[in-house]
């Protein structure tokens, strides 16, 4: 039997609108179980853990686009590389 995954995230605030973010959004990512992502996983992972965080560290986009808070002393190319390996 097939199995499908819902991931659902969001980002920004009902609150007034701020003319540096004036929208919200929300993305949902399907997968396939029957699909095995585990090497895109494993690219992740290596990324992570070269760049100096634990393996169990989420990589959160806003910050690391701005290089805010814990990517705030990360090269351009290091951010890329996480960046990149969280798009495949």
């Amino acid at each position: 039997m097939r199995e499908l995954s819902v991931f659902i995230d969001e980002s920004g605030d009902f609150g007034p609108i701020a003319h540096h973010s004036p929208y919200y959004l929300i993305a949902l990512v399907f997968h396939d179980q029957s699909r095995d992502i585990s090497e895109p996983l494993e690219g992740l992972r290596r990324h992570v853990i070269e760049a100096g965080f634990s393996e169990q560290h989420a990589v959160y986009s806003a910050p690391l686009i701005r290089r805010e808070g814990d990517y705030r002393s990360a090269d351009m190319t290091t951010r890329r590389k996480l960046f990149s390996s969280m798009r495949k």
